[in-house]
């Protein structure tokens, strides 16, 4: 899984180090990070190599979570790049919110270190086996 490009929009130290952890376990060493949303904005508009799939958590300082995901599905560029919301927020509200603006997938942060690696490996595989399928295509 080398060959993927994985953007976290993270600005949580501790999360930050545990999803590098895992990403690291399961052989992916291109990971960008980002930890507010403007910069992750900026990176996304400026960058020639798009992330094969985006972790993107709700609560972040300069623009939430929610407008990056947002301006990610209106770019023609960057709208069929998967993003997971990785989140402590387990709200309906925040959840529907999520889904209304087309993210991936949304998935509450797990407080267990062997549940944070298990949920992050298999939607990692996941998503990034669609997403090397979609750029097949």
């Amino acid at each position: 899984m080398n060959n993927i490009n994985l953007l976290m929009i993270e600005d949580n130290e501790g999360d930050i180090f545990l999803m590098r952890e895992v990403m690291q376990m399961m052989g992916i060493t291109n990971i960008f990070i980002k930890q507010d949303g403007k910069a992750a904005m900026e990176f996304l508009l400026n960058t020639s190599e798009y992330p094969n799939l985006i972790f993107l958590d709700i609560n972040l300082p300069k623009v939430n979570g929610f407008e990056v995901l947002e301006f990610i599905k209106s770019n023609k560029n960057l709208e069929d790049i998967p993003v997971v919301i990785f989140s402590t927020s387990s709200s309906m509200k925040d959840v529907m919110l999520a889904y209304k603006n087309d993210a991936s997938c949304f998935l509450t942060k797990q407080d267990n270190f062997d549940d944070f690696q298990d949920t992050l490996s298999k939607c990692v595989k996941f998503w990034t086996e669609y997403s090397l399928a979609l750029s097949e295509a």
